[in-house]
C-alpha cells in the first residue's frame, strides 16, 4: 500500500510539468535553431503560426491540448509536446524555447 502511494506521489510529480503547461503557458512565441512558433490560445484550441526562413513547416496549424501536447493533426510534423520541466516544446524534429520579453 505504502509502494503504491510513493508510486503515484513520483508519478504525478513527473507528469506536473506538462500539465501545467494546459492553460495559457503555451501562448508566447519560441525559438528553435530553424523555425519560430507564435502560440495563441483561441477557446479549447490553440493557433499555431509557424515560420521558417528555409520554407519548411511555413503555415497556420490549430488543434487542443491532450495529454500533454497540442493536438494539431499535421501528419508531416506531429503534434506539439512539451518536456517534462514544461520550459521546452518539441516539434517537427525541433527542441524550441520559450522567448521571453525584456
Amino acid at each position: 500500500m505504502t509502494l503504491t502511494l510513493v508510486l503515484a506521489v513520483a508519478c504525478s510529480i513527473a507528469l506536473s510539468g506538462c500539465s501545467k503547461m494546459g492553460g495559457q503557458d503555451f501562448s508566447g512565441k519560441w525559438v528553435s535553431k530553424h523555425v519560430a512558433l507564435d502560440i495563441s490560445r483561441d477557446g479549447d484550441s490553440y493557433i499555431v503560426k509557424s515560420s521558417n526562413p528555409a520554407g519548411m513547416g511555413n503555415g497556420t496549424f490549430s488543434g487542443p491540448y491532450k495529454d500533454g501536447q497540442i493536438v494539431l493533426g499535421a501528419p508531416l510534423f506531429g503534434n506539439i509536446r512539451c518536456s517534462k520541466e514544461g520550459d521546452r516544446l518539441f516539434w517537427g524534429g525541433e527542441e524550441f524555447h520559450r522567448v521571453v520579453a525584456k
